[in-house]
């Protein structure tokens, strides 16, 4: 705290709970605005690791098929057709999930009843006197 607690106005006290307020409002967004980002850098390597798996999957079904092809006497044109097909077949699918999923999601509450952070607990009513 900034203030002293001796013989000040009023009006001074109210100056300096304000000022406290505002630092401690400041404070709070900084600290928000860190641990925004770091959610963030860390959503973005959980996403670019599922993509590379995904990636290397989907290609490796595309090779599975194209041997399969290759074994089973087809030519060289056939199974490189084949093992792109199923590729994009497979792609197609995961948008197509994925579209779904994001259409079905509903927005994140913090509280499940915003009436309930209004009315102070018996802790900040006790910080409050």
């Amino acid at each position: 705290m900034s203030g002293q607690a001796t013989h000040e106005s009023l009006p001074e006290l109210v100056r300096l709970l304000a000022d406290d307020a505002k630092e401690l409002v400041r404070a709070e967004v900084g600290l928000a605005k860190d641990e925004l980002g770091k959610t963030l850098r860390s959503l973005l390597i959980v996403i670019a690791g599922c993509t590379a798996a995904t990636v290397v999957a989907v290609l490796s079904l595309c090779a599975f098929v194209s041997a399969g092809v290759l074994a089973a006497g087809g030519s060289g044109a056939l199974a490189i057709s084949a093992g792109a097909g199923w590729g994009a077949l497979v792609v197609l699918a995961a948008v197509i999930v994925g579209v779904r999923m994001l259409s079905r999601s509903e927005p994140v509450t913090d509280s499940p009843n915003p009436s309930a952070e209004s009315a102070p607990t018996a802790t900040q009513s006790e910080v409050l006197r």
